[in-house]
């Protein structure tokens, strides 16, 4: 009997025990640094965002619509990122109307470019309240970048 709760005993701590095993450098597939946000319901109500079209329904850039709050998922987590006013430029009031934004938290660099596509007509019935654009979101987190094409929305 006591010989069978020994081994017992001894393959339960075994079993408890974890081994790592080092990957080969070569062999580690590389991870992207940017992808679709974990919280897609993070800001509702006016607001600006940006998806990825081949990936239908995810928002890679969520922000209030006064950029006080701006997420976009770097590195596998939601990051709130902040828009450096100093590097604000353009304007989107008419199609092909280009701005262009900095955002930042920590090592992480946002380099946001939106080119309008779309604005509601100036006497439009039914409330229009969205505005479409193209954006180029250049993100950079340390020496890694990453360049993400999509389309967004401004609006309420």
């Amino acid at each position: 009997m006591f010989f069978g709760r020994g081994v017992t005993v001894f393959l339960l701590a075994f079993a408890c025990t974890s081994t790592t095993v080092a990957e080969p450098a070569g062999d580690k597939q590389p991870t992207a640094l940017v992808g679709p946000l974990r919280s897609q319901r993070a800001i509702r109500g006016c607001s600006w965002s940006v998806s990825v079209p081949t990936l239908e329904g995810s928002y890679y850039l969520l922000a209030e619509i006064d950029d006080s709050v701006v997420l976009m998922n770097v590195g596998g987590r939601d990051v709130k990122l902040r828009r450096r006013d100093s590097n604000t430029a353009g304007d989107l009031s008419r199609v092909g109307g280009t701005l262009k934004r900095v955002y930042e938290s920590g090592d992480v660099r946002v380099d946001a470019s939106y080119t309008l596509t779309s604005v509601c007509p100036p006497h439009s019935e039914g409330g229009c309240e969205v505005t479409r654009f193209d954006a180029t979101l250049r993100v950079q987190r340390g020496s890694k970048v990453e360049t993400v094409q999509g389309q967004g929305e401004v609006g309420c």
